[in-house]
């Protein structure tokens, strides 16, 4: 297992380095947009329940592409509200949810697919969850973080309709190795939130197969527009599962999202 570990280690490390050694014509986009997204969670800290909600935010995307490489930085930014899945707990239990995201990503080409193209490289991730719980008796805050990396796929097409082409790409990315900071039985009812977060900082975890779950799979179009300028429609579908602590966590989204993309 450690061979593994080490093997991913050294891919995106000459990934990286294949990328700079790229040709230097290439093609920049800087697109915004908001996304929605159903999701639900269950954080054992807080409840043996399983909350469902809505959440809404921005997505910024930044994508190069040149001859044999696309390098993507990713930043989403999310607030949503979420309840009880059974609907005899909903009085009284609120539970409010941000997501703070950041990807980055490197993939090089590797095999041609009839039109399309298959893509290979790695990401990674850091995110940030928070879950303020108000209850009837008590009030809570809780915290996921995690800076992870793994392999990435993609695969691109150009879907072409009455001489006008959309690009399309489909990523999937597996996050396998990293550090974890999450709540535990001596951090939980701390009141100053100052020190709440100190004592999560105190306790990092290693995050490796056997105690960190995560995926992520994004599908996209773009639609082009005006002077180079683009639309992306995408849909992506997203959980990730946390054991590495005291309390473990689930976390499942679907997101659909519409950036504008200008060219740069």
């Amino acid at each position: 297992m450690k061979r593994c570990w080490i093997g991913w280690v050294v891919m995106l490390i000459s990934t990286a380095a294949y990328g700079q050694k790229d040709s230097t014509e290439k093609i920049e986009y800087s697109g915004l947009g908001p996304y929605a997204s159903p999701y639900r969670y269950q954080d054992l800290a807080m409840s043996p329940l399983q909350y469902r909600g809505w959440m809404g935010g921005l997505e910024w995307s930044y994508p190069t592409f040149k001859a044999r490489t696309i390098d993507q930085t990713d930043v989403r930014l999310g607030f949503g509200q979420a309840s009880p899945s059974l609907p005899a707990f909903n009085l009284g239990n609120n539970s409010y949810n941000w997501l703070i995201e950041v990807d980055y990503s490197l993939v090089w080409k590797v095999l041609p697919v009839s039109r399309g193209h298959l893509w290979f490289g790695g990401i990674s991730q850091t995110v940030v969850h928070g879950k303020f719980h108000n209850g009837l008796q008590n009030t809570f805050l809780f915290w996921d973080v995690f800076g992870v990396t793994g392999p990435m796929a993609e695969f691109s097409y150009p879907v072409t309709f009455k001489e006008t082409t959309f690009p399309l790409r489909s990523r999937l990315l597996i996050p396998i190795l990293g550090v974890g900071f999450e709540h535990n039985f001596n951090s939980l009812y701390d009141v100053h939130v100052s020190e709440f977060v100190g004592e999560i900082m105190r306790n990092p975890n290693f995050i490796h197969p056997g105690n960190f779950t995560r995926f992520r799979w994004n599908t996209q179009i773009s639609a082009p527009i005006t002077n180079g300028n683009r639309l992306t429609l995408g849909y992506s579908l997203d959980f990730f599962s946390t054991r590495y602590a005291d309390f473990p966590t689930r976390f499942a989204n679907q997101q659909i999202s519409l950036l504008f993309d200008t060219r740069l």
